[in-house]
């Protein structure tokens, strides 16, 4: 669901529903395809420190490993932001 809405013009309902999930359920739990959604949400609302802080959150408080593609979507947000260098 999050990763619909992510994709499909809707990143800050997407964000909203991730916030949601954390503050109202203690039996769903985030996997790695929740934060690829969540990501992609920051990067196309420009929320840079919100993404480092959900890339963080990812392994310190969840205990997902980040893969490529998460690393990828941190290229994304920051490049979208115009935070990369050539």
């Amino acid at each position: 669901m999050i990763v619909g809405l992510s994709q499909n013009g809707f990143a800050e309902e997407a964000l909203r529903l991730f916030s949601k999930m954390m503050k109202e359920s203690s039996s769903v739990r985030p996997n790695y395809v929740t934060f690829l959604g969540v990501l992609s949400a920051c990067s196309h609302t420009g929320l840079v420190e919100d993404g480092y802080k959900y890339f963080n959150e990812m392994e310190k408080t969840h205990k997902i490993k980040p893969m490529m593609v998460h690393y990828g979507a941190m290229v994304d947000i920051l490049g979208r932001a115009g935070r990369l260098s050539g």
